[in-house]
C-alpha cells in the first residue's frame, strides 16, 4: 500500500474532478452535435421558463399569468345568503311514534339555520329540512319538505325507533 501526501491527494481529487467536468461538456456538445445534424433545432432553456417543444409544428405554448385581481374600489359580489329567506320563521309541529309520547315543539328557521326546542339543522334551498333534536337525552335524526308553510317528515332514533312529524309555519 502506498501513502500518499496531502498535496498529491488533492491534486489526483483536483484531476478527477476537472476530468468529470470536460466529460460532461463533451457529451453535451455531442448531443447538441446530433441534434443539429439531425435538422432538430436546440434549444437551450432556464429553469422556470416556459417549456418548448422542440420539433413541434405550430408556435410555442403561452405562459401562464395569473387571475387579474378585481379592480380597485370594486368590492367582490357576495355569494348567495343561503337558502331563500321564504322558509325564515317560527315553525310548530308535533312528532309521533310507536316508541315515543306525542311530542310538540317549536323550532325558528333563520337563513336557512334551525335552532330552538334542543334541534340544530338546515333548510335546503330546495325546501328539504333536516337536523337532529334531543328530548329526554335520546336524539332524534329528522329530515322533512317544506311545502308552502307546511312540513311533513320522518324522524328516527339510534336504535331504530321511528315515526313522523309535521309542523306549520306560526
Amino acid at each position: 500500500m502506498r501513502i500518499t501526501s496531502f498535496p498529491e491527494q488533492s491534486r489526483a481529487w483536483r484531476s478527477s474532478r476537472a476530468g468529470v467536468g470536460r466529460a460532461f461538456r463533451s457529451t453535451v456538445a455531442a448531443v447538441a452535435l446530433l441534434m443539429a445534424a439531425a435538422g432538430q433545432p436546440v434549444i437551450a432553456e432556464e429553469a422556470g421558463t416556459v417549456p418548448t417543444c422542440t420539433g413541434c409544428d405550430g408556435p410555442p405554448p403561452a405562459a401562464v399569468h395569473p387571475a387579474k385581481p378585481p379592480a380597485p374600489g370594486k368590492p367582490p359580489k357576495p355569494a348567495p345568503a343561503g337558502p331563500t329567506t321564504s322558509y325564515d320563521g317560527s315553525w310548530s309541529g308535533v312528532s309521533v311514534g310507536s316508541c315515543i309520547i306525542t311530542w310538540r315543539w317549536t323550532v325558528q328557521v333563520r337563513n336557512g339555520i334551525v335552532s330552538g326546542s334542543s334541534a340544530t339543522g338546515r333548510v335546503s334551498a330546495a325546501g328539504i329540512m333536516s337536523g337532529h333534536m334531543t328530548v329526554f337525552r335520546t336524539t332524534y335524526e329528522f329530515v322533512g319538505k317544506i311545502s308552502g308553510s307546511h312540513i311533513t317528515g320522518t324522524w328516527r332514533t339510534p336504535d331504530k325507533c321511528t315515526g313522523t312529524w309535521t309542523a306549520n309555519k306560526s
